[in-house]
């Protein structure tokens, strides 16, 4: 898919207070780092979630791999 999914987890077992991530993302899913090109795909910082109530809420870009830390 080439479009941005929205997604809510329930997380009612855990009282969170914040979330963190980190995003591993390009434009095309063909791309790749190469020895000419090593920082074509490198990780940076995932402002698309956030906490309501005891729901993290994401919005996952396409072609992306995210990691989160919640607290």
């Amino acid at each position: 898919m080439n479009k941005h999914q929205e997604v809510s987890i329930d997380l009612s077992d855990y009282q969170l207070n914040s979330v963190k991530g980190r995003i591993l993302t390009s434009a095309k899913v063909q791309d790749r780092n190469t020895f000419e090109n090593p920082n074509k795909i490198k990780p940076a910082a995932f402002t698309g979630a956030g906490i309501s109530g005891n729901t993290l809420k994401v919005t996952i870009p396409p072609f992306s791999v995210i990691v989160f830390e919640l607290k």
